[in-house]
Parts: C-alpha cells; sequence; structure tokens
C-alpha cells in the first residue's frame, strides 16, 4: 500500500481500501504512524461509506484532513490531531440541503 507522509516525513499513513466486489457495507482503514517508531499506530476505522472515495492530506506533521464521502451527497469531514488522537474539527454536510432563503 502507498504511504502518505508528512511534509518533514514525520508521520505517515496507509490507507486500506474496501473491497467493493464483495458486499457492504465498506469500511476504509486509515493506519497513521510515527517514523521514529512503528510499534505504536492509530487506527481510524471509516465505517458503510458506500463504497465512495475517502480524500485525506496532511495539513502540518500532525493534523490530518479527511473527508468521507457517503454516497453521492453527503459527507464528513474532520482534523484529526495525530499526536494527541483528537479530533480538532469535525461537520457533516449534504449537497441537497440549501440554506435559508431571507425573509422579505
Amino acid at each position: 500500500m502507498p504511504k502518505s507522509k508528512t511534509d518533514n516525513a514525520v508521520r505517515w499513513l496507509v490507507e486500506e481500501k474496501p473491497d467493493t466486489m464483495r458486499g457492504g457495507p465498506w469500511n476504509t482503514q486509515l493506519y497513521i504512524f510515527e517514523t521514529a517508531g512503528t510499534n505504536d499506530c492509530v487506527c481510524v476505522k471509516l465505517l458503510d461509506h458506500a463504497g465512495s472515495d475517502v480524500h485525506h492530506i496532511w495539513l502540518n506533521d500532525k493534523t490530518l484532513f479527511v473527508k468521507v464521502w457517503f454516497g453521492r451527497i453527503a459527507w464528513t469531514d474532520f482534523v484529526l490531531d495525530a499526536e494527541t488522537r483528537r479530533l480538532v474539527y469535525i461537520e457533516d454536510g449534504r449537497l441537497d440541503s440549501m440554506p435559508d432563503a431571507p425573509e422579505r
């Protein structure tokens, strides 16, 4: 599996994609390692995301941005602090939701 490294190669991750040739639910796992030692890892399990893509990008040496699509119109964005193993930000979205129209 290909590695996704931080800019300074402090951490790296591998993404285990689901086998969509088999029946769902389909799950993706992200395994995050520190370069200094691979005995420990953070495992992020993204459950039942309908075989849609998972996008991730390192923001810096310790924070990771992830977008998980749940079908064609719904998604979840989150930022994970890989050092503290805590979510810094999380928000759900839908393409079919319209902002409230201003009242006249």
